[in-house]
């Protein structure tokens, strides 16, 4: 607000040559941050789920990793994860973004040095679409990191059931999966392209599906949001955040990577920490002694005792 009123005043006293220099400052400034500074940046972004199970879990997706991003980032982000102290890192990847064939084991190491269990699904980038055609490859660098590589498989971690489903352009998210999972447990999806879901039914037992894709606007204005229709339940190409489809849920986290341009406004590359728990419907036992503790001093002030 304030930079906005000094600008106005700027405008209004300086002569039209200065206001042109103003204006070519600003915009040199804008493209010096959003392509040396904030694609750089790493946001952390804290949510919260009501699922009956305990778990810390850091999301991230679109690394895109090859053309304009490298290993040292991917290692940033792993060491910044770490600190985070989560349970598992689940990856909705995009994995690669035109990366050197020969590259692809010393890209993605790093994943080798977190401290939790990496699990990760394919995207359309990793199974050339588009993309060069390196999935063989791009699967072997990742198996040697140590990594879960998910491709329609059903894991039973501490607390809830994961399952992960393959890419949807490649017709590979095989749903039916869902229909037998038989499992107690909350169930939880990983999957990399958010229109999976609409292959959902009434039989599919799912409680949160975890995606990425989307990249919900790489390069943001401020206030436009609304004008183009996020966050709404239809799946568009920039929604991001907690959605509903009909019965199921999901998330779409933002992502790290750049595709395109090597740029970002307003949108910087971010990890989702989710915090899954059951909400308590009861006040626990010490708030509740607490509350008696108070009514029986209240009690006491207003009881008229009698000798």
């Amino acid at each position: 607000m304030v930079i906005a009123f000094l600008r106005l005043v700027l405008f209004v006293i300086l002569d039209w040559e200065s206001k042109i220099h103003l204006f070519a400052i600003t915009i040199i400034g804008f493209l010096l941050w959003g392509t040396f500074v904030e694609p750089h940046t790493i946001a952390v972004q804290k949510r919260y789920f009501d699922l009956p199970c305990k778990a810390k879990i850091a999301l991230i997706s679109d690394l895109h990793l090859g053309l304009y991003k490298k290993q040292g980032f991917l290692k940033r982000i792993i060491k910044k994860i770490n600190r985070l102290h989560v349970d598992y890192i689940f990856i909705a990847w995009d994995l690669s973004y035109y990366p050197k064939i020969n590259k692809l084991h010393e890209l993605f190491w790093p994943l080798k040095d977190s401290h939790v269990p990496v699990y990760v699904v394919l995207g359309n980038h990793d199974v050339e679409k588009p993309g060069h055609p390196i999935r063989k490859e791009l699967i072997s660098a990742i198996q040697a990191t140590g990594a879960h590589l998910l491709n329609n498989n059903i894991v039973h971690l501490s607390g809830f059931t994961l399952v992960g489903l393959g890419e949807y352009r490649s017709h590979e998210d095989d749903v039916s999966l869902l229909e037998n999972t038989q499992s107690l447990l909350p169930v939880i999806v990983l999957t990399h392209n958010p229109q999976t879901i609409k292959k959902y039914t009434e039989r599919h037992h799912v409680d949160l599906t975890l995606c990425g894709h989307t990249h919900w606007w790489q390069i943001r204005l401020p206030f436009i949001e609304k004008g183009v229709g996020l966050f709404s339940s239809t799946l568009k190409h920039s929604s991001r955040g907690y959605l509903t489809h009909k019965m199921h849920n999901y998330f779409i986290t933002w992502w790290i990577g750049e595709v395109g341009l090597p740029m970002r406004f307003f949108s910087p590359p971010t990890i989702d920490v989710l915090y899954i728990w059951e909400k308590r419907r009861t006040l626990s036992k010490k708030i509740k002694d607490q509350l008696k503790w108070y009514r029986d001093k209240i009690s006491d002030v207003f009881t008229v005792k009698t000798l």
